[in-house]
């Protein structure tokens, strides 16, 4: 949960940041769908490779990173 709170905060730095100059709706959109799926993966692969009772194919990784912000 720290780790997920630290990336967050981290990304959404880079979300501001990258949509800062961008016009549009749909292209804000893609961006925030990026960079929310990245922050997500990022967290999920960190945790599976930190913990020993957790193992998550690359399929599930995917799958949960897609899912699991919406």
């Amino acid at each position: 949960m720290i780790l997920g709170i630290i990336v967050e905060i981290f990304f959404k730095v880079i979300y501001k940041l990258s949509v800062r100059n961008i016009t549009g709706r749909i292209k804000v959109f893609f961006v925030r769908i990026s960079v929310a799926a990245l922050s997500n993966w990022l967290v999920l692969f960190t945790v599976d490779e930190f913990m020993k009772s957790m193992i998550l194919s690359i399929r599930s990784e995917i799958l949960l990173r897609c899912c699991l912000r919406y």
